[in-house]
């Protein structure tokens, strides 16, 4: 297992409502966009991210959007924080499309901005759990600009693109709870295969879990994106 050397580093917590931004007090030689789930909030993955540039042993750039509160038809139109609509699941799920255009466009306008800020593209990973995870697959695949890295946790394809030809080769990493009650594991195995269609790669990896994350999940993470931040 390979990481970069030790630096030590302290982060200032930058926070608005739309967006948490854990900014590196040296020069960051990268960043991780990391989108929550359905009913979740931004928070979610700090810690996460804590965990992984302490193994990373190398400055960077953590962002973490806010999903907007919209009315979700599957929860009986109940209100949440929410990248799109879902109108259904079977287990495959039907979604509304303008509100998932809108927040992969969301994803995309924070890329440039980080490449704008002197980020190299290549070194910008995205990220995302469940409902998070279905943007941040489309977001990275259809990106202009080629970036470092895709992982996409317990999550599902939400509609069919077209991969652009800076990501045909974006390095992935997928992983799902064998005991996932929310997504089922047949729905990670589907984008997986959706994925490999369309020739690219994906890392599959799979744990005795929920629909969670676990610590073997995170280590194995922070062995994935090393390279990337070499």
């Amino acid at each position: 297992m390979f990481f970069p050397p030790d630096i030590t580093v302290s982060y200032k917590l930058q926070q608005t409502p739309q967006q948490i931004t854990l900014a590196p007090s040296a020069p960051a030689t990268g960043a991780m966009i990391w989108l929550h789930g359905l009913g979740a909030s931004a928070d979610d993955f700090v810690p996460v991210f804590q965990h992984l540039v302490s193994m990373l042993k190398t400055p960077l750039y953590g962002i973490f959007p806010q999903a907007d509160n919209m009315p979700v038809t599957i929860n009986g139109g109940m209100a949440m924080p929410a990248w799109y609509d879902i109108l259904g699941a079977t287990p495959q799920r039907v979604i509304e499309q303008t509100s998932f255009a809108a927040s992969v466009t969301r994803i995309h306008m924070l890329i440039d901005q980080l490449i704008a800020e002197g980020i190299r593209s290549e070194h910008i990973v995205i990220a995302g759990f469940s409902q998070g995870g279905a943007v941040a697959m489309e977001a990275a695949l259809t990106c202009p600009h080629t970036l470092g890295a895709l992982i996409c946790l317990s999550t599902y394809q939400a509609r069919p693109f077209d991969v652009a030809a800076a990501n045909a080769n974006l390095p992935i990493f997928q992983a799902h709870g064998h005991q996932d009650n929310v997504v089922p594991v047949e729905l990670g195995l589907q984008a997986q295969g959706i994925l490999q269609a369309a020739g690219l790669h994906p890392q599959w990896q799979t744990y005795a879990m929920d629909h969670e994350v676990c610590l073997d999940e995170i280590n194995d993470i922070a062995q994935f994106c090393a390279p990337v931040f070499r």
